[in-house]
Order: C-alpha cells, then structure tokens, then sequence
C-alpha cells in the first residue's frame, strides 16, 4: 500500500467523517463505546475498519483487531496514530 504523512487533526477529522457517515442518525462523542451504547455492531465495525484502511492506507493485521482500537473515536483516532507516518505539525 501507499504510504502518506498525516497530521493528528486531519486523522482525527477523517475519522469524525468515517464514523460519522456510517452512522448518520447518530450523536457520537469521542469516549463513547460504539459497542457497548448499541450504535455499532459487527458489520459496522467492519465497516470503519474497511474505511480506516482505505482512507489511511494500511491494512489491518490480525492482532490489530482489539475491541479498545475501534469502540470509540479516541481508540480509533490512537490506533490510527500509531499505524500510520505522521508530519511533524501534529496539531492545527
């Protein structure tokens, strides 16, 4: 896959967007559990993380698939920090 830099705002702005349209009719903050609130389910989860991947470009890896990387926007928006190469202008 493709490598690209991004800063911590445009990670955590793409993520907002991905969660946010995949689940349109909801109110999210970014320490909800997405699980255990009812809002997602195993499909959407696969969902964000077919997104992330594409909109992140790396692949999630087996051992990547830990319910703290992907039940809120922060573990999301970490998960991501950590998997992706990042600029040296982490905030906006």
């Amino acid at each position: 896959m493709t490598s690209k830099q991004f800063t911590e705002f445009q990670i955590r702005e793409i993520v907002l967007e991905i969660v946010g349209d995949l689940a349109p009719n909801e109110t999210i903050g970014e320490d909800t559990d997405i699980f255990e609130s009812g809002i997602a389910n195993s499909l959407l989860a696969l969902q964000i993380i077919n997104r992330l991947e594409s909109s992140f470009y790396f692949e999630v890896d087996e051992e990547d698939l830990e319910r703290e990387n992907f039940a809120t926007i922060n573990g999301m928006i970490r998960f991501v920090l950590g998997k992706v190469p990042q600029t040296c202008a982490m905030t906006a």
